[in-house]
């Protein structure tokens, strides 16, 4: 294994390798070194347990027998010798040749003195489980995090304002938060950027790590008139300063107005803390943000995605909410973009965001593509959200100089899907209406709305499948020598010449819990299609088919596949079942079972959207795979050298030290093939080599493209 120990070294967590025949330490990281207190070369010929545990033989609890390739062992050991408790990860790897045991420590002995701290101080306790929050919580979310965080420290140490500084890009000081006992405070720049010299003066009266308690505020505030008149009017009279590093590097420091002196003395030693866990949490933020940013956030409006809406509403804790939206779509931006240009048609986007976020907050706002936005309300009364929809068509009906179409819909948010197809049904109505009044040309069909309409009804779903008109496109997948390697089988809708495309009509059939109907069609046509070629005596390229989470965890369902696969008559290693990582924890389970067995049978399994939403380290580690796919939006944010690309390519070596192939997914130009293939991806996909194309043009692909080696001959 080529051990990425430059990203090795770098961590707080303790790595080694041990040979698992011998248990010699062949590696051990920075962290590990330093505490253990040896260097490199004492690592020769030295055991495991010898160093580690002081033993002059293997540990009695080793967790060896308990490891295989591709899973992760995890457990937890209190070590005597660091007189700490650590929840340790193990797995098996092949490191320079030979089998090796890779773990990776976690310190969780401040976690649990926490727990026992609670009994003695909860208003404390609770203090730090807000501030430890934030080194888990998400970019997109880090700010209301950071905000209650902020204001439960206020309250402990009896203090009014909270000002968080930090340093800028330009080495200038910069509000990052800013509360108050009414919560957050909207920042003035204008005030920040004249208040620089006496920031700065504050900043050096802290010594190295040392806070400053500053009892009278106004005799330093004289020079600074801005401040001075600021303190007289809040009626500041003491200032409380505390430094925020990570590790040796300082990233601003904290300020509390009017804290208690006796409050701030007692705590100071839990302050300390508090403060170098803000400082990791801040790093982490400015580590992650970017890849955070380009999987959850949408950047024509800044608006957070339909990802990112996804995993907000289908997480447990909003289960069983009263949940109402709104969909809003702007009208006749296609036109817009072809007479006034494309930065016309963005400008409206932009002011339709704008609008929705001064109405109802960033927070309840999303943008789900194209020229489509939703609002959501949790736990809103039927009258408060019909009065919202009555303001928003009123917005939207001429008055900012174009239109959009709305619909809503109020419900529980248990039935997730339901609401929003209804919410996009009865918006469809309202621009149907729009554009048979105000006809927009050849290019705008009314009849796709009409298709959405009626699969609102089962019976037409079924009909449309019996009758041919859901069919099978497969997109090519190519290795990374450019060679075909398999396809991926894509569903599309062909009603009376009209091409719907699956967004518009896979959320309605989840509504109705009808997606297995189109699943296992497709899944069936792509059984057919191998079984065609291999009649014909011509090359077979294996086929991927995707699973809707719903069909995958029902009861029947890898029953269904072998009987399709045994009535069709074709080798199950020919056949990739793709599936996406499940919301709900029950269905979680029954995903890692379901993807087992599969691999039992011999059928090849891919895990899809790898990187957003749930699909993260938590998948690759739980769920039995052959392949791994990288979701477009890992894709687009990957550049040489950047967070986002040193991330994938650490990944990437364990991924593959477990035997499991990894396709880069939306592959879109020339700089990403040679990008992706320098980190190491085993096949790419996207409109760079080819679209999803009719059966009879992938079989041209077959007969006339050059044919990968890792193709399965069968």
């Amino acid at each position: 294994m080529a051990m990425p120990k430059d990203i090795l070294e770098a961590v707080e967590e303790l790595i080694y390798v041990v040979d698992m025949e011998n248990y010699d330490l062949l590696y051990a990281n920075d962290a590990m070194r330093k505490a253990f207190g040896i260097t490199r070369a004492d690592l020769k010929g030295r055991k495991c347990y010898e160093i580690i545990s002081s033993f002059s033989s293997p540990c009695d609890f080793c967790t060896n027998d308990k490891l295989c390739p591709g899973k992760f062992y995890t457990w937890t050991v209190h070590n005597k010798n660091l007189g700490r408790v650590y929840k340790v990860s193990d797995t098996i790897i092949n490191y320079e040749g030979r089998p090796a045991r890779l773990e990776i420590a976690s310190d969780i002995s401040d976690y649990l003195n926490l727990r026992e701290a609670k009994r003695e101080d909860r208003a404390v306790n609770k203090l730090y489980r807000n501030f430890i929050n934030l080194l888990t919580t998400t970019p997109t979310r880090f700010e209301g995090s950071l905000n209650l965080a902020l204001n439960m420290l206020m309250r402990v140490l009896k203090g009014n304002r909270v000002n968080l500084i930090i340093y800028n890009a330009k080495g200038e000081y910069e509000i990052f938060a800013q509360t108050t006992g009414k919560g957050a405070v909207l920042i003035d720049e204008k005030f920040v950027h004249g208040t620089q010299d006496y920031l700065k003066a504050h900043d050096e009266m802290m010594f190295g790590r040392q806070d400053k308690f500053i009892d009278n505020p106004l005799e330093d505030a004289h020079q600074h008139p801005l401040v001075h008149k600021f303190l007289i009017r809040n009626k500041v009279k003491s200032i409380y300063l505390h430094p925020v590093f990570f590790e040796n590097e300082r990233l601003g420091f904290l300020m509390v107005d009017n804290a208690d002196k006796l409050e701030v003395t007692h705590l100071r030693e839990k302050l300390h803390n508090l403060m170098s866990i803000l400082g990791g949490a801040l790093w982490q933020q400015v580590k992650n943000s970017s890849l955070e940013r380009a999987v959850y956030v949408d950047s024509r409006t800044n608006l957070y995605n339909r990802t990112c809406f996804m995993r907000d509403w289908s997480a447990n804790d909003n289960k069983s909410v009263n949940l109402g939206l709104i969909v809003v779509d702007v009208n006749g931006l296609k036109v817009i973009n072809d007479k006034d240009g494309h930065a016309k048609g963005d400008e409206l986007l932009k002011k339709t965001a704008s609008v929705l976020v001064d109405l109802y907050g960033c927070n309840n706002c999303y943008s789900f593509g194209d020229d489509e936005f939703v609002v959501a309300f949790a736990n809103v009364s039927q009258k408060t959200f019909d009065d919202a929809i009555f303001t928003i068509k009123s917005l939207f009906a001429g008055g900012l100089g174009f239109t959009a179409s709305v619909g809503g819909m109020l419900g529980s948010s248990d039935d997730l899907t339901h609401i929003i197809a209804e919410a996009t049904n009865r918006m469809l109505s309202q621009k149907q209406e729009f554009y048979t009044k105000n006809p927009q040309g050849p290019r705008y069909r009314t009849s796709s709305d009409l298709v959405l309409q009626r699969l609102s009804q089962p019976h037409t779903v079924r009909m449309l499948i019996k009758r041919g008109d859901f069919m099978p496109y497969i997109q090519p997948i190519y290795d990374k020598d450019g060679k075909l390697a398999k396809g991926e089988a894509l569903v599309r809708l062909n009603y009376k010449g009209t091409i719907v495309p699956p967004i518009k009509f896979i959320p309605l059939l989840e509504s109705m819990n009808m997606t297995a109907d189109i699943d296992f069609y497709i899944f069936r046509k792509s059984c057919e299609i191998i079984k065609e070629r291999q009649k014909q005596g011509l090359p077979v390229v294996p086929l991927a088919t995707n699973f809707s989470r719903y069909t995958v965890t029902a009861p029947d369902f890898v029953k269904r596949v072998e009987d399709i696969v045994f009535e069709v008559g074709v080798n199950p290693s020919l056949l990739f079942l793709e599936v996406t990582e499940s919301i709900e924890e029950r269905e979680h389970k029954t995903l890692v079972d379901v993807t087992k067995e599969l691999l039992d049978k011999g059928f090849q399994v891919a895990v899809d959207d790898f990187g957003v939403a749930n699909a993260n380290i938590l998948t690759f580690v739980n769920l039995s795979m052959n392949t791994l796919k990288f979701d477009k939006k890992i894709t687009d944010a990957l550049q040489v050298g950047n967070k986002a690309y040193l991330t994938v390519k650490f990944f990437l070596d364990l991924v593959h030290q477990q035997g499991v192939d990894v396709v880069a997914e939306g592959v879109e130009t020339k700089e990403q093939v040679e990008l992706l293939k320098e980190l190491g991806f085993d096949f790419l996909q996207g409109y760079f080599f080819s679209k999803p194309v009719p059966v009879a043009q992938f079989f041209e692909f077959c007969n006339s493209q050059e044919l990968s080696s890792s193709l399965i001959k069968k």
